[in-house]
């Protein structure tokens, strides 16, 4: 029980000591808390919680230059994309997204709108930088996600136009079903008239006038042939009442028709006093069709013009005596001969004709979304996408291995400096360096050769396992490889004598390493490109010199652009080298 309490007495001794210690010693308190400080605050501010904050900013190229084009732009400029320029031609939004002022380009091609219009598949084109991890998919992604949305844009350009076409084909329909049912009238109900009168009118027919005149015709009181001249006056008096509001050509026409359909009917009947057996031998509608089929053709072909005669002629073919006033083989008819004439859905066309002679302009607009959502619900890939690479097919782990290998050349080169002058300090070398009568100009300069031919040794040998462990790519100009590995060197350098120059020890030097190694592992393009970062995020890469380095070396290796993509970055390199020795001048002359 003793030796318990006097464990327990001691281990909180020793833990006491730790931390006066620790307390005594700012710097390493300091960094006993910055380390992971810098790793949580590195992480919310580099990763985006969730896609809707990454805006990226693309490029546009309308080159339909229509009403639906510009309506399509709006709908992705609302959305998590952000249209920062609009190109004047598909060359200049390549060079946008080549140069890195955009993330991407979405380029709508001449014809789009006319082609969807046809109902014809269309594809937008998508450019992206295919070095920048991600990218492509996150463009694509935001675009599916608004098709639909697109769709309903088109829908509603649409919509008037439909209308419109819904409007057009339901005048034909109906004008079409005007002249058809007076055509099957007249090529089918004159004859039918004479045959079986109307009802309705208080019109015999000549069954009802030979059923009333039978006795007397088989007495030979009366002929046959005076009961169809009956037949005949009473059909001719109907006719002229009922044609009375159509043109006179039209009543002329049924009348002659009438006539010649009369003395042909005469023409069946050999007896003058037949029997009703002789009569009904032949029951009188098959009597009617056979006399049609002597008389009708020739008579329209000799009375009709071109446009009439189409119609004629099919009437003539697809109806009879007993079907010319059914109203479902009209309708059929109908729908059948505008649907050759119009390339459309027949359930469409059906229903256009079911909306009656005179529909609303309410059933018009209903029939109108009724037919977009059923063509968009059957044709949801109508807009594709054609996807144009920068760089080719990159894959993502050549696109982060080349950002990795800028990453180590920093740490390296870091280490040579901090962790080399933090080791001389404390074994006492440094300060004697100091009383020697060499200049500042001089050590700094030195150290800086010395870390220079280091990083260029380094950089050969990371880049040969990069190309041949990792399968990379290098298709710029290997001198500007080499190039940019040494403004990496000359710029870590710079900051390692800004550090170097106030008294920390090695492991100071060693908690500083990862303190700094965490944001620049967010921050210079090695998790994710700059496009899918946070907006501060990216306002925070703007000001670090080593994002620079680490993007001039993707574009020479992955795209092979020259100096003249990469000066900019290199001049930023160089600008705060140079601010950085100044400064390390400075508090180097103070502290020793």
């Amino acid at each position: 029980m003793l030796k318990f309490k006097r464990l327990i007495v001691d281990s909180i001794l020793i833990a006491k000591k730790e931390l006066i210690q620790l307390w005594r010693d700012k710097a390493s308190l300091i960094f006993t808390f910055l380390i992971p400080i810098t790793i949580m605050a590195a992480f919310t501010f580099a990763i985006p919680k969730a896609q809707s904050q990454v805006n990226l900013q693309i490029g546009m190229y309308d080159a339909d230059k229509t009403s639906l084009s510009a309506n399509m732009i709006n709908t992705l400029n609302n959305s998590n994309l952000e249209i920062e320029y609009t190109a004047e031609s598909f060359e200049n939004l390549k060079n946008l997204v080549e140069q890195g002022e955009i993330a991407g380009g979405v380029m709508i091609p001449a014809g789009f709108t006319e082609a969807l219009e046809r109902g014809e598949y269309m594809n937008l084109t998508v450019i992206v930088d295919n070095s920048k991890r991600d990218v492509l998919n996150v463009l694509l992604s935001n675009i599916q996600n608004n098709l639909d949305q697109f769709i309903h844009v088109f829908k509603d350009y649409l919509k008037e136009r439909v209308v419109e076409n819904i409007t057009d084909i339901h005048r034909q329909l109906y004008d079409f079903r005007d002249n058809t049912s007076l055509a099957s009238f007249l090529v089918y109900g004159v004859p039918a008239i004479y045959i079986s009168g109307d009802s309705s009118s208080g019109v015999n027919g000549w069954e009802q006038l030979y059923s009333n005149y039978k006795s007397q015709v088989e007495a030979g009181l009366i002929s046959i042939y005076e009961v169809n001249s009956f037949a005949n006056q009473s059909s001719h008096l109907y006719l002229q009442t009922a044609l009375s509001s159509y043109p006179s050509e039209i009543q002329a026409w049924a009348l002659n028709y009438l006539e010649l359909f009369y003395l042909n009917w005469n023409l069946t009947f050999s007896n003058p006093y037949p029997t009703e057996t002789e009569v009904y031998s032949v029951l009188p509608r098959f009597r009617g069709e056979s006399v049609l089929s002597l008389i009708t053709g020739d008579y329209i072909n000799t009375t009709l013009s071109n446009g009439e005669l189409t119609l004629f002629y099919n009437v003539y073919s697809n109806f009879s005596l007993s079907t010319w006033n059914d109203t479902d083989s009209l309708d059929s008819f109908i729908i059948q001969s505008v649907i050759q004439n119009l390339s459309t859905d027949i359930l469409f066309i059906e229903d256009i004709y079911s909306l009656g002679p005179n529909p609303t302009e309410e059933e018009l607009n209903v029939l109108a979304d009724n037919f977009l959502n059923n063509m968009f619900n059957s044709q949801r890939a109508f807009i594709g996408v054609n996807e144009e690479k920068i760089g080719g097919d990159i894959e993502s782990g050549v696109a982060t291995g080349i950002m990795v290998l800028g990453f180590a050349l920093i740490f390296s080169c870091f280490d040579d400096i901090a962790g080399a002058m933090a080791r001389e300090r404390e074994k006492g070398t440094m300060p004697r360096l100091f009383l020697t009568p060499m200049s500042k100009l001089s050590f700094f300069l030195g150290k800086t050769i010395a870390s220079i031919t280091l990083t260029l040794l380094r950089a050969t040998i990371l880049l040969l396992m990069y190309l041949y462990l990792l399968g990379g790519v290098m298709v710029g100009n290997l001198l500007l490889f080499y190039l940019i590995s040494v403004m990496i060197a000359i710029l870590t350098i710079s900051l390692g004598f800004v550090i170097s120059a106030r008294n920390i020890s090695s492991r100071g030097v060693i908690i500083l390493e990862i303190a700094l190694m965490v944001p620049l592992i967010f921050f210079t393009g090695i998790l994710m490109p700059k496009e899918l970062m946070p907006p501060i995020a990216q306002t925070f890469q703007e000001y670090l010199p080593y994002w620079y380095t680490n993007d001039a070396l993707r574009r020479v290796a992955l795209l092979g652009q020259g100096l003249e993509y990469i000066w900019f970055n290199l001049m930023v390199a160089a600008v705060s080298s140079i601010i950085l020795f100044i400064i390390a001048a400075i508090l180097t002359k103070r502290s020793i």
